[in-house]
């Protein structure tokens, strides 16, 4: 079985996902290094220890929450430490987007970009790079 960990961008212009593709051990490994580089984070920068300090992009590099008052560089350092984590797992990522503002030129009644954009992720994704012998549980941030 894998596991696809799915999660979202958007302004009013585009709307992106990306999903992260991995088997079980990968993604036991994966969590315990995320939780690695929380916990280092935590002792680092002297941010709550536990579950308050999330590994959110969008936080990290605007400061927000937990990351208020931690220098520029030593986010960047957490977020690089994050990419190096999901890079030293066998993983495989999956970005699909669209123009939310064409959608809505093109069609009287368009779909939900959040649903139209899972679909194209599932069907021009994830489903292309498995056989046919293999389940997939998605995962979304919502």
């Amino acid at each position: 079985m894998l596991l696809t960990y799915v999660d979202e961008s958007f302004t009013d212009d585009w709307y992106t996902m990306a999903a992260l593709l991995l088997d079980g051990p990968a993604a036991a490994a994966l969590t315990a290094q995320l939780d690695q580089v929380a916990a280092d984070a935590a002792r680092a920068y002297g941010l709550p220890a536990g579950p308050e300090v999330e590994l959110h992009g969008h936080e990290i590099f605007h400061a927000a929450k937990s990351w208020k008052g931690v220098p520029p560089r030593a986010r960047i350092g957490v977020f690089d430490d994050v990419v190096e984590a999901v890079a030293a797992q066998p993983v495989r990522i999956i970005a699909r987007g669209m123009d939310v503002i064409g959608q809505k030129a093109r069609y009287a009644v368009p779909e939900a970009p959040h649903s139209e954009v899972l679909k194209h992720l599932d069907s021009h994704g994830v489903t292309a790079l498995l056989d046919t012998s293999r389940h997939v549980v998605h995962c979304v941030n919502e």
